[in-house]
């Protein structure tokens, strides 16, 4: 669901995809697991108070990797 490269806090735990290498900076959403009638459904929710320190580290490591 998520087309794009995401790293955890302080540059640790980085999940590079090979098919999507970059970060999108619009992504700041949850993504939603749930099960409906034995089927498994996907959707997203806003994260919450996303602190500004968290989206200047991401936009940092976006300009990084250009």
């Amino acid at each position: 669901m998520r087309t794009e490269t995401r790293f955890a806090r302080m540059g640790m735990m980085h999940h590079v995809r090979v098919e999507y290498p970059n970060m999108d900076p619009n992504w700041k959403k949850w993504i939603v697991v749930q099960s409906k009638d034995n089927l498994m459904t996907l959707t997203t929710r806003e994260v919450p108070g996303l602190s500004k320190i968290i989206v200047d580290e991401i936009e940092e490591e976006i300009g990084r990797r250009r």
